[in-house]
């Protein structure tokens, strides 16, 4: 989904956040998840507005922290530079994927209380000029990406291609572009994990 817009203006920067689904981390992740929502179901769930601990959650094994109504942004090894490996991962797969090997790459990922469906949310910067309305138009007929005003992960489950949406001129970058972007991990194998979905994504 990149690689059609750094041919046309040259990608240079690139800033990702990754919003990555429970089954990314295959069934156990599922259970987990779904064992947590039915903890909760069973309760006052409405009390975490204002009490953290007011659900008994099933004790976590696959995260260090319950992912039902929750974000965990630590779930993968943490290195010696503070990214984890995850991180790490998506910077050198974006460099070999777009063959950029001095792409400036910055990550962040994050797992989110969500069955199917990696999102990510990008920060592009280019070397030329470019428009909403240009990438727009590029992207309508990139194969396997379809333009969606509000893309989400219950839009794409069971679909293969990736749903990309609020594509915008980043005002905080030169020749910057910002979009998001969404595909059902599922769909694109058997070991699941955001590198893969970026592969599609980026591709």
């Amino acid at each position: 989904m990149l690689k059609p817009l750094h041919d046309a203006w040259g990608l240079k920067r690139l800033f990702a956040s990754t919003y990555q689904a429970a089954s990314g981390a295959g069934v156990a992740g599922i259970e987990e998840l779904s064992g947590q929502v039915s903890a909760a179901a069973a309760s006052d769930f409405a009390a975490l507005a204002h009490d953290g601990a007011a659900v008994a959650f099933p004790p976590p094994k696959k995260w260090q922290v319950p992912l039902a109504f929750n974000v965990v942004p630590l779930n993968y090894v943490l290195g010696e530079d503070g990214y984890t490996d995850e991180e790490t991962k998506l910077r050198d797969e974006s460099r070999k994927i777009l063959g950029i090997p001095e792409l400036l790459v910055s990550g962040t990922c994050v797992r989110v209380p969500v069955l199917t469906g990696h999102c990510l949310a990008i920060h592009a910067e280019f070397e030329r000029p470019v428009s909403a309305d240009e990438a727009n138009a590029l992207l309508a007929k990139a194969p396997g990406v379809e333009l969606d005003e509000v893309p989400n992960p219950l839009a794409v489950a069971g679909r293969d291609a990736v749903s990309v949406g609020r594509v915008r001129k980043d005002s905080a970058l030169e020749n910057g572009l910002a979009l998001f972007v969404v595909g059902d991990n599922l769909r694109k194998g058997a070991a699941l994990n955001a590198i893969q979905i970026a592969e599609a994504m980026l591709a």
